[in-house]
C-alpha cells in the first residue's frame, strides 16, 4: 500500500531528527520511494510503500517523540481508473 507521509517537526528538534535519521534510517520494514524536505526544514514529505499498514503505524510511533506525522493513503491514477 502506498502512503504520502508528511512529518512535521519544530526547529528545536532539527538536530535530533538529523541525528536519528543518520543513525537509524527512516523505516526498517517499508520502502521509501521518494523523499523531499522543505528548504527551511521543519517538514519532510515522503512516498512510502508498505505491505502491511500496521508497519506504517509502527514507523510513525517510533518518530512521535520528535514530531507529528500525517499519513495519506494513495494509489496510482492508473490503478484508480481500473478500479472504477
Amino acid at each position: 500500500m502506498l502512503y504520502i507521509s508528511v512529518f512535521t517537526f519544530s526547529p528545536e528538534k532539527r538536530e535530533l531528527v538529523i541525528k536519528r535519521r543518520r543513525q537509524e534510517g527512516a523505516m526498517s520494514r517499508g520502502k521509501i520511494l521518494a523523499e523531499w524536505i522543505t528548504i527551511g526544514g521543519g517538514r519532510i514529505f515522503g512516498v512510502v510503500d508498505v505491505d502491511n499498514p500496521s508497519l506504517m503505524l509502527q514507523a510513525v510511533q517510533a518518530w512521535s517523540d520528535l514530531g507529528q506525522t500525517e499519513l495519506i493513503p494513495i494509489m496510482t491514477l492508473e490503478d484508480a481508473l481500473q478500479a472504477i
